[in-house]
Formats: structure tokens, C-alpha cells, sequence
């Protein structure tokens, strides 16, 4: 068995050295800057090179207890990142670009666990190897063993340390967001929920697996070296360790932090409130059609994106609010990292935070939203989407917030708009059905005379990506494919818009809900922006447009402007009017600045989620 070990060592120790040396050399031809092939080299390789090279050359002078041990620990350390890392250059499906966007992406992610699993394997060896004679005499001698029950519960408490750990590691990594994240999502329905395959696949061997075998060498170790009453000790106290830190780290501590601090008076002094204004609209109002695109950030503008994407590259530099031929973005503050709270943020000009428990009863139920101010005017609203509306309970919200009509994946399945009754891809349909029902429904509406808002949803960018049925991968990347994709169902449909008779009564507003999950950062140098482009604004003619520094709470108070809407000034929420002159909070406060006041405790802000 072990010749067999031996054999397959020599062949991942091959493979590797072979593979480093390719891929310096690819780095050299590509001319790549971010970072320098010498660095990558160390940090991705090294680590498996010294691991197997340990085993290698130690195995002659090893025992079989430590050999066993060691090559648990080596195969453990890059054995499941070769599996994932050669599934995604085949398949493409980390969403990366080049071969080198697919090793940036998996450096990010592996760059810790692999240099300490690499270290615990060499130092491991040589403990078992100088020490076993004694680790053995020790294992003969060990006075009062623990029980079968005992025993159980130390492992039990050990494993569930080492999970703690590894999951939050891999949780940070794998979604891109703070752990309190999944925590308000527990708190709400989650049907409509969908994890692709390399979720589990990843959960598997990042977390339960790791975590497996660090749990049972540290168990042999404490029954060798320590004490009955010690090892139940120690593994006490790693048990209550780990839940006080999944707690801290959940947001639970947080909202309890929240309830004793101090409230701020950062949002009585900043924050327009709409229940206090009076708005007006002109003689005959303009319709409002706002498409929230999936993860549409700055990342995805590649050197080459003018090339596969010349759709979107033609909305963006049409910007009425954007200096001429500049794209402009949206700085993601925290409270409108996903989905749910860039909608929220959106429309509303309110961050989605977690601050207290009322939150997670109701959504703010006392606040007034941009489709409550429409509907007020005699506006007719609907919103559409192809996943479930119960998720994150968004049907729940358009629901109470402006009496929208709402048509999400079951609307779409029971009156058979779907290839077939039990039709679903990943969280519900395809975009390119959603653009085919947008279509049919916006003349259907159209035809009632009746102002209305027209808000729609994409999903085909959100990881892992979905690529139409029999569409070939181009440029040599799936990530790339989609995203021409995207812009090509995008642009189609918005110059379908331009030639419809009402749409010159039509405000338009496009953009991402948030940033790529999947971090952008090896390619951008830095977290991605959303971008956004308003087009066919009749009102914003004329303006002096100066490069503004904008958040996901400056889109609120201008949507309403871009349809000719007025109140007392440019500022509603936390936000400020594109169409205006004034200074956003993003520029008077500082992104830092603004992110630290947004969290503080406020009375009037925990107000808007009572029931």
C-alpha cells in the first residue's frame, strides 16, 4: 500500500514542480503585474511542494504510524484544492477569465489553510518520527482512560472547535461576506434557495474534512500527552471557545451590543424622511422601468470588454447623470451587500442592517418606500423575477411597500410560461424568458394609460452562472460567455424599449444590485463597484453633471427625480439627487467615516422595522 502512496507522491511532486515551472513562464509571456510570478509561486505551490517533498524523502525513516499520519495530513492539505482547481480550469465554473484569473481566484482562497496545513504536516512528522518510541511507551501507560462516553463527547467537542474555525474561514472566502449575512437569512424564509454542486463540494472538503482530521490528530495527541481530567478540560473549553466565537461572529452579539450602546444621532441628522414631505408630480407623469442586473459591477469591464460587450458598454457611456463617455459607479457601503439589502437600500435610501431584533418581524413597516410614494401619486406598480419571492421574503416587502403586483418563478410556472411544468435552472429561469415576459407584459400595461413602475430583476450573473443551453463557450471562458450574454439580452431589450410609442413617456434606470460575489479583486486590483446608467431623461438635460461620489442611497431620491417628481429638497433617505448640486454623505462623511456611522445605534432607525 505504501509503494502504491509512494508512487502516486512522486507523480503529484512531478506534476507540481512541472506545473510551477509552466506556469511562471505564462506569467512572463502574459506580462501580468498584480502579482509578481515569484510571490504566487511561494505562496501557491511551496507549501504542497515542501509537504510532499517532506514525505518523500522522510518515508524510508518513518514508522507507519507516522507515515500514516503524515500522508493523511499532505493529501489533506492540496489533494482537495487539485480536485476543485483542475474542475474549474475544465469547467470554468469559478466565473474567471484566463487560466491565471482561475489560479488568482484559488491563491485567494486556499493561500492560509494550505501554508499552515503544510507546517502541521512537517512538524508533525518529525514530532512522530524523533518521539514515537516515547508516544508509544506513553499510549501503554496512560492511567484512567476515558469511557466509550467520554471519550465521544472530548472528539465530539474537538470536532465541533475545528469546524468553527474552518467554517468561518471558508464562509469568508466562499461568499464574500460577513457571517451575520447567513444569519438574517436563517431568520427569513429561505424557499426558493439554490446551492450549486461546488458549494457542497467545497463545504466538504474545505470544513467537514479538515476539520476530521485536525480533530483526530489533536484528539491522539491530548490522550498521549495529557492527563483524564485535562483532555476534559481542554476540550471543554474549546467547545465553549467555539460557540462564543460563532456568536460574536453571527451578528447576535452584535444586535445585543446595539440594544446597550448609546443610540447615535447620526440618522436624525442626516436622514430626509419621506413621511414628512409632500410630493408633486407633473400633469402627466412619466413612466418609471428600473432592470436591477445581477452582480453588474466594474469588475466585469476587462481590457477587452469593449469586444464581447459593446452592448453594455454602449448603455453605460450613454449615461444622462454620468459625465459624456465616462462610466460611473455606485460605492457599496455596508446594509446593500446582496440582493435583498441593495433593494432595500435602493429604494428606500436606508442601509438593511442588522440592529436589532424587531428587524426580522417585519420589513421596514413603518417606512415609507419608493413604490409607497408612486402608489400614493396613482402609479401602478409592478415587480418581476425569476426566482421565488418568498426568499429573504422580497415578496413580502414589494407586497407591503406600494401593492405591487408581483410575477416571480411560480407565477411563471402555473400559467405555463415555462418549456414544461416542472422547468427550473438553479434559482428559476433563464433571463432570456424574464425579457421575453417583460415584453408582453410592458404593451399589456401600456395599453391601460395608467402611470406605472416597472421593476425587474436578472439572475443569469449570479454564481455560478448560467449560459444558455447549447450556447458554446467563447474567448476560452465561460465567465466571459455569459457576461456577452448578458449584454447582448440587455441591449436587445432596451433598444426594443426605444421603439416602443409610451416609451417616451419612460424613465429608465439600470443597474447592479451589489458587487460579484465571487471577488473581483484579483483582476480589478480591488472590490468591485455596481454600475448604473439612467437613460432617455428629458429632465436632466441641460445639467452641469460633475463627477459625484455615490451610494446605493443617492439612487432613491433620484428615481423619483428622473420622472419629474419634486418635494422640498434634493435629499430623501440618506440620499441626494443625482440631478442635484448637493454634496452626497458618500462626500462628506468619507466611505470609512459613513460605514462607521451607518452601524451606530439609532432609536429613529430601529423605529422603521416595528411592526
Amino acid at each position: 500500500m505504501l509503494n502504491l502512496f509512494r508512487k502516486m507522491q512522486i507523480g503529484v511532486l512531478l506534476s507540481l514542480i512541472l506545473f510551477s515551472i509552466l506556469f511562471v513562464i505564462y506569467l512572463k509571456l502574459s506580462d501580468v503585474k498584480i502579482f509578481s510570478p515569484i510571490s504566487i509561486t511561494i505562496n501557491i505551490f511551496a507549501p504542497s511542494l515542501i509537504s510532499s517533498a517532506v514525505f518523500f524523502f522522510m518515508q524510508k525513516n518513518l514508522k507507519k504510524t507516522s507515515q500514516f499520519f503524515l500522508l493523511l495530513f499532505v493529501f489533506a492539505n492540496f489533494i482537495p484544492h487539485l480536485f476543485l482547481f483542475s474542475k474549474d480550469l475544465i469547467t470554468g465554473y469559478t466565473g474567471y477569465l484566463t487560466f491565471y484569473n482561475i489560479v488568482m481566484y484559488k491563491m485567494n482562497e486556499i493561500n492560509r489553510a494550505t501554508v499552515i496545513f503544510s507546517a502541521i504536516s512537517i512538524a508533525l512528522a518529525i514530532f512522530i518520527h524523533k518521539f514515537l518510541p516515547y508516544l508509544k511507551n506513553r499510549l501503554q501507560n496512560i492511567k484512567n482512560p476515558l469511557t466509550k462516553v467520554q471519550a465521544f463527547i472530548v472528539f465530539l467537542s474537538i470536532y465541533f472547535f475545528a469546524v468553527t474555525f474552518f467554517f468561518l474561514g471558508w464562509f469568508k472566502q466562499f461568499f464574500k461576506v460577513p457571517l451575520k449575512v447567513l444569519t438574517e437569512h436563517i431568520m427569513m424564509p429561505l424557499e426558493g434557495t439554490y446551492l450549486d454542486k461546488s458549494f457542497f463540494i467545497s463545504f466538504t472538503s474545505e470544513v467537514v474534512l479538515r476539520a476530521l482530521i485536525f480533530s483526530i490528530i489533536v484528539y491522539f495527541v491530548l490522550c498521549v500527552l495529557a492527563r483524564k481530567i485535562a483532555i476534559i478540560g481542554i476540550s471543554s473549553f474549546l467547545f465553549l471557545f467555539s460557540i462564543s466565537y460563532l456568536v460574536y461572529n453571527s451578528g447576535i452579539y452584535e444586535i445585543w451590543n446595539k440594544t446597550i450602546e448609546p443610540p447615535s444621532n447620526f440618522y436624525e441628522l442626516n436622514y430626509k424622511n419621506p413621511q414628512n414631505e409632500k410630493f408633486l408630480f407633473p400633469a402627466k407623469k412619466r413612466n418609471l422601468i428600473i432592470i436591477q442586473v445581477e452582480s453588474l459591477e466594474n469588475g466585469f469591464l476587462l481590457a477587452d470588454y469593449e469586444n464581447f460587450m459593446p452592448g453594455l458598454n454602449s448603455l453605460l457611456k450613454q449615461n444622462a447623470l454620468c459625465q459624456r463617455d465616462k462610466i460611473c459607479i455606485i460605492e457599496q457601503m455596508n446594509g446593500a451587500e446582496y440582493t435583498k439589502a441593495a433593494t432595500v437600500a435602493y429604494t428606500t435610501g436606508l442601509p438593511y442592517l442588522i440592529l436589532t431584533q424587531s428587524r426580522f418581524s417585519a420589513d421596514f413597516a413603518k417606512h415609507i418606500a419608493l413604490g409607497d410614494i408612486l402608489s400614493e401619486a396613482g402609479y401602478k406598480n409592478y415587480v418581476l423575477y425569476s426566482s421565488d419571492k418568498n426568499f429573504s421574503n422580497m415578496g413580502n416587502y414589494f407586497e407591503t411597500h406600494g401593492n405591487f403586483e408581483i410575477y416571480d418563478y411560480y407565477f411563471f410556472r402555473e400559467n405555463n410560461y415555462l418549456p414544461h411544468k416542472n422547468y427550473k435552472l438553479r434559482w428559476g429561469f433563464e433571463d432570456s424568458l424574464l425579457y421575453n415576459f417583460a415584453r408582453i407584459k410592458l404593451n399589456q400595461i401600456a395599453k391601460t394609460d395608467t402611470p406605472f413602475l416597472f421593476y425587474m430583476q436578472t439572475m443569469d450573473t449570479h454564481m455560478p452562472l448560467f449560459l444558455a443551453k447549447g450556447k458554446p463557450i467563447k474567448y476560452g471562458s465561460k465567465f466571459k460567455t455569459v457576461l456577452e450574454q448578458m449584454s447582448a439580452e440587455l441591449y436587445d431589450f432596451v433598444l426594443w424599449l426605444k421603439e416602443q410609442e409610451w416609451f417616451e413617456n419612460t424613465s429608465l434606470a439600470i443597474f447592479g444590485d451589489h458587487a460579484f460575489m465571487e471577488s473581483m479583486r484579483e483582476i480589478t486590483g480591488e472590490r468591485g463597484s455596481p454600475l448604473y446608467t439612467f437613460l432617455n431623461l428629458p429632465l436632466a438635460e441641460g445639467l452641469d453633471l460633475r463627477e459625484k461620489k455615490i451610494s446605493h442611497f443617492d439612487i432613491f431620491p433620484t428615481l423619483l427625480h428622473s420622472i419629474g417628481a419634486s418635494w422640498s429638497s434634493p435629499a430623501l433617505g440618506l440620499g441626494v439627487s443625482l440631478m442635484s448640486e448637493d454634496s452626497t454623505l458618500l462626500e462628506k462623511f468619507g466611505k470609512d467615516s459613513l460605514a462607521k456611522a451607518l452601524e451606530q445605534n439609532s432609536v429613529l432607525y430601529n423605529s422603521f422595522f416595528n411592526p
